[in-house]
């Protein structure tokens, strides 16, 4: 519906038209010029448009309808219409939640008539009399003002009994409710609290007493559980709404609408108050059939309104409002998702909502929710827990469950796995003081998300400690890659010594790192020499004076170390003086340690030795208190006492154990707490832990790697390696002897100790890079290659146990099992070497290329040459989108190089890695959508001529293995086919590889001994139709190509032929049609010539071109040029020849019959079909000639025709030979079953016909020398040849050349046999001599394309000539010329253009207009490939 403003709008427009109108009506009327200001119509006169727009009337009708309304009442009768309901009409049309303070003056002006106005005029009325009211309405009026009180309280007691009357209906008080609560999600803020008023003016019971309504529900609110969740702050603002509206007699009937219109309000509310009242309600009372718009709703508002719930929940200091807000957000949260969640019995629906997620737990619930609701959750969650009863614990076990991981969350429109916690929201969990919510945003975090988030503010102490601690956890496992997330080191270093100096503790790894310094990184604290001087003479402080103190030779180290640990009345000084002894001691006996090698003990084990006699006389538990009130120096203890053990074992010195035991006792009291002090205990246990158990690994180790051990045996063994391998590091030699040994005989166990192995190995190398990880990268490769070499041993099932019937069931099973312990092996090599080819290239670009082989079938190459190995095609695609550019390309060069004839490989896994190497994504990023017209194809892989070849090698192998498999040649000839656009796209700019490439394709396809010949060829084939130009590079061009090859690929040069011929059967009256048909007759025998092959591919279309054309009388059969395309077909043929006739029969027949037709038809007697009729019979005959077998059913078929041609032309001897060949075949197959005395008379009959034998069911002519009517005999060559030779004589070689000008002018075939004479006349002196030789060249080449060759040296001797006038007629005919002898054109434009260098000629012009001939004709070609 259009606005009022739009609608003023349009009428202002239509009055000025209209007031134009009528002006010049007026003024077509009248005898002088009509204005508006001496108008008479204007005011009287309108367009009459019933249907049109409504229209104000003029103001005297508002005056005249004012007057009557008074007399009549008008307004008053029309509002009290009920049938029709004008006024709930108009309310309902504008909309409940738009402010119509039209309707309060309707109500204050009708008297008595509240009860039939809709309740809608009534709400109105009282909303607009508060407005006037609250907004400093007049006052001067007093008998006014106690007139509108007295209305209002009126109209105010009708809805409190309309709502809370003993008669209260449902729906009456649905629509009083209604229309306030849709106003409270108004976007003006007025709006939404006057509704707000109205609503607590008309819940308010009528008929009780504000106190005595307040004792009531204070009383009440004692009793009720409901009410033990409000606040008395939002009890005194909103108890309309969290008390009142609840106790409704119809509540339940406005319950939905009330929701429904709270989660709008809540989406625009900025009244924190008003909107942690709205939150209460909802969660007290919204039905479940809407929780999941609510949760929506409410997520959104907690999500992308951060300020206003900012204001709404728990900040630092304590608001009981804002907390049971708080745990409001939480119940109905929780609700929701005990709603949600499902078992795992019950299926989920495909969804295409993106934001919506698929979540499952470990528990094997699951449920589906939108991503917003879980991000809320969370937030809530990071407020802490209220201090009023909420659901918050079941919330946090939900979704950070305390023995199980986290659930795992999916996008249900695709299935892959969601981010279910984005970066934003684990820096909001690591900023709670939510001790689950920190573990757990810490956990699996890459080292560039600490880095980000330790920069981040407003993180707690204790949050900060845990995020230092992960810091260091990483410089120990990746310190390169934390090296590389550190952007500035030096800003970094002074942050963590300010959260230090904050009070939280940890980030010392990572701060050396920082600092550079040069520390073992497995040390917490490094050692320094400078630092172990510095304590051998420290300064102790003594009666105020400072004294150097040695060490003690015989000092009670047990009461030393209680004194550090002392937790009494001493001071932290004698604390610390007590801790300095301690310790210069130790680190002097650490440097005399390194010095001997371990050989030198010190004081060491009487420190121990104290430590076990303090432990057992204080008790574990107190000794354990105690090292945690003084962590800052049991840190250092231990972390002394390690490196201690450290040098013993670089040295392999044993140790004693005591350590270890004193540990072990220390961790086991400190079950419950976190620290610094619990990590690096625990970092002691697990290296004098992995100390302690490295022999009993190898020792299980070695004996699984024994053949002929006992199930059960193994199986104890493995159990035991893998909770050994959890404390020490394992040798690869022996780790993958024992692989060999369960891949033979135990394949489950297998996959249970290497993963158990693998992820050992991996946690404590830490960096992928280090040569231990190459070790392990190795050792993966070679388990895999060794699996693949023979996959029965994964059956350990022999093949003469297995009976027959059973070996099919064997076969998957085996299947699976390889396939599963092939994915777990490449899943550690592709976590280990990212880029699959780094660690041991030859071995690993061997599983993954070299062809599977079963020892089963070695014998069947066919079967197995192309069978994948297991996890190749997960290795190449790895390959392929992790490796750099680098590791591609020497890749590739070890494929492709000088032993590229390796059957191992797998030529289909290598032609599709080239294949998906050129596709990559990375590499066409940024380019252009859509390609131009003009885009050429770039070279990726910029392969070299010996790589090409090598390429073409693997697709003959891939045709040859596609042959043996399907023991047919359409499967290898497809297989070349899909792989021609790969070897097109190597090819692209590279001309000396592609010319290699052609000769030595040319050269394995003329072996013809080698089976692969033929695959060879028709890959030849299919290159050449792609790029034609390539054949120049072998010798005989395209005549190389074997004539019984064929291919159904698409080129560019069918295009051009198509068009050309399309062109030639144009058949249009007009000389510019003339010259269209002759260019394109020209060009097409130019193709013919250069490449019959292309011409060929179109036998079929030049068949149905020649139908349809005899169906006209022969004068206009001949005026229409039909006759002129049936000459050019033959012409064109005859260049064809002898391939023509190798292709197929039924094609070529097609044409043939088209003649017969044509003869057929208009008959032989017609003097204009002479020529035609020797042509096709001298066609004829060398098509029987050639292939006499395919000829004779159409020679039979058609045997009246030429009979009929023996009238007419008794002298052509090659149409005897035709008939006597059907004569031949069909008297011997008549007389096949005859008597043999009748065989003399067809004999003697046929005696007089020469070439005639007695052959029997083979049809041909007489072979020999027959005359032909294009044919000239010796004596007809001499004469001109004479007269020629005359070079004295100008006159006469003009006129000589004047009559072969002339002859051969339909018989351009004669010029064959002057082409000597016509070469040396193109330098002739004399003008008319030299066009004239010009002319006749140019001609023959046009009749015989291929013999432009022939031309060139003489035409190049006219460029060189000193004579200017030879010169010129030569650049002349320079067009024409390099058209039709256009693979040399690049020669003969160089030397037009050095002798219009060298000379004072013009030659650019000439240059110019051959280039655009030239063009043109690319161009054609061009226009042809894009159309297709």
């Amino acid at each position: 519906m259009a606005s009022d403003e739009d609608m003023k709008s349009r009428e202002l427009q239509i009055i000025q038209l209209e007031k134009q109108g009528i002006l010049e009506f007026e003024n077509h009327l009248a005898k002088k010029q009509i204005t508006e200001g001496n108008s008479l119509l204007l005011a009287q006169v309108m367009h009459m448009d019933p249907k049109g727009i409504a229209r104000r009337p003029p103001s005297q009708v508002l005056e005249q309808l004012t007057n009557l309304n008074k007399v009549l009442g008008l307004g008053h009768m029309l509002c009290r219409s009920r049938s029709p309901d004008f006024l709930l009409d108009i309310i309902q049309r504008q909309g409940t939640s738009q402010s119509m303070p039209w309707l309060a003056e309707l109500v204050n002006s009708a008297e008595g008539s509240l009860d039939v106005l809709p309740v809608q005029c009534l709400c109105e009325f009282l909303l607009h009399d508060n407005q006037e009211f609250t907004f400093g309405a007049s006052q001067s009026d007093e008998g006014k003002r106690k007139q509108k009180i007295h209305k209002q309280e009126q109209l105010l007691s009708r809805l409190q009994t309309l709502v809370w009357g003993d008669d209260a209906q449902p729906q009456v008080t649905c629509e009083v409710l209604d229309y306030f609560l849709r106003r409270l999600s108004s976007q003006q803020p007025s709006s939404g609290q006057l509704a707000a008023k109205g609503l607590s003016m008309v819940l308010t019971k009528p008929t009780e007493d504000d106190d005595e309504l307040s004792d009531q529900d204070d009383d009440s609110m004692d009793t009720d559980e409901t009410h033990s969740l409000l606040c008395a702050s939002l009890l005194a603002s909103h108890r309309w709404l969290l008390k009142a509206m609840p106790s409704l007699p119809h509540f339940d009937a406005v319950r939905g609408a009330a929701t429904s219109a709270l989660r709008g309000a809540c989406q625009v509310e900025t009244d924190p108050r008003a909107l942690s009242a709205y939150v209460v309600f909802l969660s007290l009372h919204a039905p479940v059939s809407d929780l999941n718009d609510l949760a929506v709703d409410l997520a959104q508002l907690i999500v992308e309104r951060p300020t206003i719930v900012g204001c709404v929940l728990p900040r630092e200091s304590y608001s009981e409002m804002a907390d049971m807000t708080l745990a409001a957000m939480i119940r109905l949260f929780s609700r929701h998702l005990q709603k949600a969640l499902k078992t795992q019995d019950e299926g989920y629906s495909w969804s295409d909502t993106q934001d919506q997620i698929f979540l499952h737990w470990a528990s094997g619930e699951s449920a589906q929710m939108h991503i917003l609701v879980v991000h809320a959750m969370v937030i809530l969650l990071t407020y802490g827990e209220p201090r009023v009863e909420s659901d918050f614990s079941i919330l946090l076990n939900a979704w950070f469950p305390e023995n199980s991981p986290p659930p795992s969350a999916y996008l249900v429109d695709t299935s892959e796995e969601a981010l279910l916690l984005p970066d934003w929201l684990k820096l909001r969990m690591i900023r709670s003081n939510v001790s689950s919510l920190v573990d757990a945003a810490l956990q699996d975090l890459e080292p560039a998300q600490l880095v980000l988030f330790i920069q981040s503010f407003g993180i707690p102490v204790a949050s900060m400690s845990k995020l230092l601690a992960h810091l260091d956890a990483a410089v120990q496992q990746e310190p390169q890659a934390m090296e590389q997330a550190v952007v500035d080191k030096g800003y970094m270093a002074q942050l963590v010594e300010v959260q230090q100096m904050r009070g939280a503790t940890g980030g010392k790894e990572f701060h050396k790192l920082l600092t550079q310094e040069e520390e073992d990184v497995k040390e917490v604290p490094k050692i320094k020499e400078d630092d172990v001087e510095m304590k051998t003479e420290e300064l102790v402080k003594k009666d105020g004076s400072l004294v150097k103190k040695e060490p003690d030779a015989d000092v009670d180290w047990q009461a030393v170390i209680k004194k550090v640990f002392e937790t009494g009345p001493t001071s932290r000084l004698e604390n610390g003086q007590a801790f300095r002894q301690l310790q210069q001691q130790m680190l002097t006996d650490i440097q005399k340690l390194r010095k001997t090698q371990g050989s030198h003990p010190g004081k060491f084990n009487d420190i121990l030795s104290a430590l076990s006699s303090i432990i057992s006389t204080m008790g574990i538990d107190k000794f354990g208190a105690a090292l945690l009130a003084y962590q800052q120096f049991a840190v250092p203890l231990f972390s002394i006492l390690l490196a201690r053990e450290d040098i013993l074992k670089k040295s392999h010195r044993p140790s004693d154990g005591h350590l270890l035991n004193i540990v072990n006792a220390l961790i086991g009291s400190m079950a419950t707490h976190t620290g610094q002090l619990v990590s690096t205990l625990h970092r002691c246990q697990q290296s004098l832990s992995s100390t302690q158990t490295t022999a009993p690994v190898e020792k299980n180790l070695g004996e699984l790697s024994k053949p002929g051990t006992a199930k059960e045996k193994r199986r104890e063994l493995i159990k035991q390696v893998v909770r050994e391998v959890k404390k020490t590091n394992v040798k690869e030699a022996d780790l993958e002897n024992a692989c060999r040994e369960l891949l033979a005989n135990d394949s489950d166990q297998l996959e249970y100790l290497l993963d158990a192995c693998m992820t050992r190995q991996c946690t404590a190398a830490g960096n992928s890079r280090t040569g231990e990880a190459k070790l392990r990268i190795q050792m993966m490769t070679r388990l895999l290659h060794h699996q693949q070499q023979d996959p029965q041993h994964v059956s350990h099932v022999k093949k003469e146990d297995v009976k027959k019937e059973d070996e099919p069931k064997q076969l998957p099973s085996s299947k699976r099992l390889l396939s599963s312990t092939a994915g777990l092996l490449i899943d550690w090599l592709a976590l280990l070497d990212p880029e699959v080819t780094q660690a041991c290239p030859d071995l690993q670009q061997e599983v993954m290329f070299a062809s599977a082989m079963s020892s089963s079938s070695r014998d069947k190459m066919a079967e197995c040459s192309e069978s994948k190995r297991p996890g190749s095609a997960y290795l190449l695609a790895l390959l392929t989108h992790q490796a750099s550019w680098y590791t591609l390309h020497r890749c590739i060069d070890q494929l492709l190089g000088r032993n590229r004839v390796d059957k191992r490989l797998n030529a289909t896994a290598v032609l599709d890695f080239l294949w998906a190497c050129i596709h990559i994504p990375k590499i066409w990023q940024g380019r252009d959508a859509k390609a131009s017209k003009r885009h050429s194809e770039e070279n990726i892989l910029c392969l070299t001529p010996d790589q090409l070849c090598a390429v073409a090698d693997y697709i003959v192998n891939e045709a040859e293995s596609e042959q043996q498999k399907e023991v047919k040649v359409e499967g290898s000839y497809a297989t070349i086919e899909a792989r021609l656009s790969l070897l097109l796209n190597c090819c692209h700019g590279n001309t000396v590889g592609l010319d290699q490439l052609v000769r030595y394709m040319n050269k394995c396809g003329s072996n013809t001994e080698s089976a692969r010949s033929p695959m060879y060829q028709q890959l030849l084939l299919e290159l050449y139709l792609q790029v034609p130009e390539s054949i120049q590079s072998i010798p005989g061009g395209s005549l190389a190509i074997q004539p019984n090859v064929s291919s159904n690929v698409p080129s560019s040069v069918d295009g051009l032929s198509h068009r050309l011929l399309s062109v030639l059967a144009d058949c249009k009256v007009g000389n510019d049609n003339r010259q269209r048909v002759d260019d394109a007759n020209v060009a097409c025998r130019k193709l013919a010539a250069a490449h019959p092959v292309v011409m060929i591919r179109q036998l079929s279309m030049i068949g149905v071109l020649l139908q349809g054309r005899i169906h006209l009388n022969f004068r206009e059969f001949k005026a229409r040029g039909h006759l002129g395309f049936f000459h050019h077909i033959l012409g064109i043929f005859d260049l064809l020849e002898p391939t023509l006739f190798d292709q197929d029969s039924q094609s070529l027949h097609a044409v043939l019959e088209a003649y017969f037709q044509l003869l057929q038809r208009y008959g032989a007697p017609k003097r204009f079909l002479d020529t035609l009729v020797k042509k096709f019979i001298k066609l004829l005959y060398r098509y029987t000639c050639h292939s006499p077998t395919k000829a004779q059913p159409l020679m039979q078929q058609y045997a009246s025709v030429l009979s009929s041609l023996t009238q007419v032309h008794p002298d052509l001897l090659q149409l005897k030979s035709l008939l006597a060949g059907i004569t031949l075949t069909g008297t011997s197959k008549d007389q096949s079953g005859a008597s043999m005395k009748a065989a003399p008379i067809a004999t003697s009959t046929m005696d007089d016909i020469p070439g005639v034998g007695s052959r029997e069911d083979t049809y041909s002519p007489v072979p020999g020398s027959l005359p032909s009517d294009t044919t000239w005999e010796p004596e007809d060559i001499v004469p001109y040849a004479e007269r020629l030779s005359k070079e004295s004589d100008l006159e006469e070689i003009a006129n000589t050349l004047s009559d072969l000008e002339e002859t051969s002018f339909k018989n351009p075939d004669i010029l064959q046999h002057f082409v000597t004479e016509l070469s040396r006349l193109l330098t002739s002196p004399h003008k008319d001599c030299r066009q004239q030789a010009f002319t006749l060249v140019i001609r023959y080449i046009r009749h015989d394309p291929s013999v432009a060759s022939k031309f060139l040296p003489a035409y190049l001797d006219t460029l060189n000539s000193d004579v200017q006038e030879v010169i010129q007629t030569a650049l002349k005919n320079l067009p024409e010329f390099t058209l039709l002898c256009q693979e040399h054109a690049e020669l003969i434009l160089q030397r037009a253009f050095s002798v219009g260098v060298n000379s004072k000629l013009d030659s650019v012009p000439l240059i110019a207009e051959t280039m655009q001939l030239l063009s043109m004709d690319s161009s054609t070609t061009a226009a042809a490939a894009t159309s297709k």
